[in-house]
């Protein structure tokens, strides 16, 4: 049998598909991960307590007709901060706990700072165009006694495109990016505080039934105040057993933050 040996150009495609199929198991890259996956919970209940810039939020843009409008933010901020913080806490108590029995173990305080959507809309026609929506939300934990334990800010930004026509002047889509910013700060906001050495250090000495003085760690030097979350994970050629970063200290990012 004779065997007729492949032609170079045909070999040579050949190891091209193949190469886009190894790649494409890497696909999955462009997704957002779960930037909570694996953490420990903290053994805490604290209560919660969100802010009026929470419970009142909205933000400004321009919509296709170049009018003043607003995107209401309080119900997805209300909705993402709870569901967020219980992921890195063992519960989340709805009360402070004043005139009742089980006082909660702390106060976490969460509020809305800076806030800003980037859209141009050149032309009022059947078009699509890139969106930027950035948030920033300040979280403090405080300790039974208002001892503040910790204190972050965390700022990302949701990208996406939206969409308009000539007969509108709604935009339609940015719900979509409003949702992908708040998921991602609220996301930053739950790991920097389970991230805390302090506060995990106050649920250990709270078990021994010591007192919130007592249970305050000194609080570590050269530890940013604030922070930046990547709207995308880190590459995955991250080293093994490594946790990826989603956030990078607020002073490599000035220009990033406008308060």
């Amino acid at each position: 049998m004779q065997i007729h040996p492949v032609p170079l150009r045909r070999s040579a495609a050949l190891h091209v598909v193949l190469g886009l199929a190894v790649l494409c198991a890497s696909c999955s890259w462009y997704k957002r991960s779960d930037g909570l996956a694996g953490i420990t919970a903290i053994p805490l209940t604290p209560a919660l307590r969100l802010s009026s810039s929470v419970s009142t939020a909205a933000v400004s843009y321009q919509n296709a007709c170049g009018q003043p409008a607003s995107f209401a933010l309080a119900a997805p901020l209300a909705d993402a901060v709870p569901k967020k913080i219980r992921r890195v806490f063992t519960g989340v108590s709805p009360e402070t706990g004043r005139g009742s029995g089980n006082a909660p173990d702390g106060v976490i305080e969460v509020g809305l700072g800076f806030k800003q959507i980037d859209l141009a809309i050149t032309r009022q026609q059947n078009k699509k165009y890139p969106v930027t929506v950035t948030l920033g939300v300040e979280v403090t934990f405080l300790g039974s006694d208002g001892t503040v334990l910790f204190t972050k800010k965390v700022q990302s930004a949701g990208l996406g495109e939206v969409e308009v026509t000539d007969k509108s002047c709604d935009v339609k889509g940015l719900e979509t990016v409003v949702q992908e910013a708040i998921d991602l700060v609220t996301e930053g906001m739950a790991r920097q505080l389970a991230e805390s050495i302090r506060v995990r250090e106050f649920a250990e000495r709270r078990k021994a039934g010591m007192s919130t003085a007592a249970a305050v760690a000194p609080q570590p030097t050269g530890s940013p105040s604030a922070v930046v979350v990547s709207p995308r994970p880190p590459d995955v050629g991250d080293g093994a057993g490594e946790k990826p970063q989603s956030s990078v200290p607020l002073a490599e990012n000035q220009a990033a933050v406008k308060e």
